[in-house]
């Protein structure tokens, strides 16, 4: 089991971009893994590692704010049942009315009104910068 781990980071720098893919959609990676892997510039791999439910809330963080993030990998992060109440209040601000709408759902569900409420203030705030 250590073998496999090691493995697995050792390929998670692996130059082949199939075998990257690999290792992010696998739910049996380890977390170093997926951390490595979360700056890689292949969009599907990106998408991989916020589907996976072995990626750390930190790395989550990461890719909801790393600029090459789409709304696709930020609607798969907040679906990722390890994304952190931090990183769905910085998704309440997101320029995509969606991925807004969709964190805005989760933290309701999680009776967390308050960030409903921040999350209100800024928009407005925002509107002003506009």
């Amino acid at each position: 089991p250590s073998h496999d781990k090691d493995l697995l980071i050792e390929l998670a720098e692996n130059e082949n971009v199939d075998t990257r893919r690999g290792i992010a959609y696998n739910n049996n990676t380890p977390p170093e893994a997926l951390e490595i892997l979360a700056k890689d510039p292949d969009e599907q791999i990106r998408k991989g590692i916020a589907q996976n439910v072995s990626t750390s809330p930190e790395t989550l963080d990461f890719l909801a704010k790393h600029p090459d993030s789409d709304d696709s990998i930020k609607y798969t992060i907040i679906q990722n049942p390890n994304t952190s109440i931090k990183t769905l209040e910085h998704l309440i601000t997101d320029r995509s009315a969606y991925t807004r709408s969709l964190a805005r759902q989760l933290l309701k569900r999680k009776g967390l009104m308050e960030a409903i409420i921040m999350e209100k203030v800024l928009w407005k705030l925002l509107k002003r910068i506009d």
